[in-house]
């Protein structure tokens, strides 16, 4: 993810007075997760890490610029995709 200010300065806050949502930055298919054992090993090498430590930076990158970071899984017949979205935090 760029980095958090960044992308924080271009995204469009949500306007409370009209109920207007903000922007949002949908980072898709950042990691693949295998569905299948012998995958595991692949998708590690590839990715150099686990699901778990990018969503950790992405996150901590996020919150250090006052975002928000929705993390969901898209299951595929053998793989699933991470799917992040970034976007203001409500009340900021």
């Amino acid at each position: 993810m760029a980095r958090g200010s960044e992308v924080a300065r271009v995204l469009r806050r949500p306007d409370p007075a009209t109920g207007e949502p903000g922007g949002r930055l949908i980072i898709a298919g950042l990691y693949v997760e295998a569905q299948r054992t012998p995958l595991h090993a692949v998708a590690r090498v590839l990715h150099a890490g686990t699901a778990q430590g990018i969503i950790a930076h992405c996150e901590r990158l996020a919150a250090d610029a006052g975002l928000a970071v929705t993390v969901s899984r898209e299951p595929g017949p053998a793989l699933q995709a991470l799917v992040l979205v970034v976007e203001h935090k409500t009340g900021l």
